[in-house]
C-alpha cells in the first residue's frame, strides 16, 4: 500500500463465513483494516460512511443486489471507491457493476489466495487514485474561491471569442452576472470592438503569446469604463488556443492620457495596426 496508514475499508456480504475469511486475508498485511456488514440494507444505515478509503461488495445478496446498493450510496453522494467482489462472471454484471459507477469488477475465483492479492491491488489502486483526484478538487475550489473573490476582472474567452468563464467581477463593469455573461461574444460587451478584434486574432494564432492591452467595457445602464486588459494566450487541451482575460479599471495611465488604442497596442505587442 501507498500510505503507512491503515486502509479502512467496508467489507459487504451475506456469507458470514466468507465475510470472515476476506477480513482474515485482506488484514493479513496488517495495512488493511476491515468493517464488515452482512446485507446492503443494513450497510445502508451507516451513518458515516467518509471514514471509509473503500467499499468492497458481493454482488447477489437478498434484498438488495451490490449494484442497487452501489445506486443508492451514489443518490447519497457518497463516492467512496467502490469494488464489486462477486462469484457472478456473467458480462452484463461487470458491464452494470461500471456504468453505475463502481471502480473495479472482480470475479472470486479458486485461486484464494491470488484472488485476494488481487482485491488488494484493486483496493490500493482505487484509494489512491480517490485520494489523489480528491487533493486536485480540493485544490480547483480553493483556486475558484480565490479567483471569485478577486476584484480583478478574469475571463476565459474561447477561439470563437465566446466567454466561457467570467468571475463575479464582471458585474461591476459591465452590469451582468458571471452567468448572464457566459456564452456572449466577448467583441459584443466591449465599446470601439473591431480595434480589439486585431490583437485577439494576433494571440489565438500564436503570432504572440500574451499583450497588454485597453480595453472599453460597456456597462448596460450606457456607461463605458477604460479597462486595463493582460491577455494571456493558451493551449486547452482538444479544445486548443483560448484566452486568459484580466483586467482592471485604468487609473490615470498614460494610456489613457495620451495614446489612443493603437499606439498600445502596438506598444504592446509589436503588431502594426491598421489606422
Amino acid at each position: 500500500m501507498s500510505s503507512c496508514k491503515k486502509t479502512l475499508i467496508l467489507l459487504v456480504d451475506d456469507e458470514p463465513g466468507l465475510l470472515e475469511v476476506s477480513k482474515a486475508f485482506l488484514e493479513e498485511g496488517g495495512l488493511i483494516e476491515v468493517d464488515t456488514s452482512p446485507s446492503a440494507v443494513e450497510a445502508l444505515c451507516v451513518k458515516d460512511f467518509w471514514r471509509y478509503d473503500a467499499i468492497v461488495s458481493d454482488f447477489m445478496m437478498p434484498d438488495m443486489d451490490g449494484i442497487e446498493f452501489l445506486a443508492q450510496l451514489r443518490k447519497q453522494n457518497v463516492d467512496v471507491p467502490f469494488i464489486l467482489f462477486t462469484g457472478r462472471s456473467r458480462e452484463d454484471v461487470a458491464i452494470n457493476a461500471l456504468n453505475a459507477g463502481a471502480d473495479f469488477y472482480l470475479k472470486k475465483g479458486t485461486d484464494v489466495r491470488a484472488q485476494y492479492a488481487i482485491l488488494c491491488s484493486f483496493i490500493d489502486h482505487a484509494v489512491s487514485r480517490y485520494k489523489a483526484t480528491s487533493a486536485i478538487e480540493h485544490n480547483l475550489r480553493r483556486f475558484q474561491k480565490l479567483v471569485d473573490s478577486m476584484s480583478e476582472i478574469v475571463e476565459v474567452v474561447d477561439s470563437n471569442y465566446v466567454i466561457r468563464y467570467a468571475n463575479p467581477a464582471v458585474e461591476r463593469y459591465f452590469g451582468k452576472k458571471p452567468e448572464e455573461f457566459v456564452g456572449t461574444k466577448m467583441l459584443t460587451c466591449l465599446d470601439e470592438p473591431d480595434e480589439v478584434e486585431g490583437v485577439l486574432h494576433s494571440l489565438l494564432e500564436g503570432e504572440v503569446e500574451n499583450a497588454n492591452v485597453m480595453v472599453k467595457a460597456r456597462h448596460v445602464d450606457g456607461s463605458v469604463h477604460r479597462l486595463d486588459a493582460t491577455i494571456t494566450r493558451f493551449i486547452n487541451g482538444r479544445l486548443g488556443a483560448e484566452l486568459l482575460v484580466k483586467a482592471r479599471e485604468a487609473r490615470g495611465s498614460s494610456r489613457g492620457r495620451g495614446m489612443d488604442w493603437h499606439q498600445i497596442a502596438e506598444s504592446q505587442t509589436g503588431i502594426p495596426q491598421e489606422r
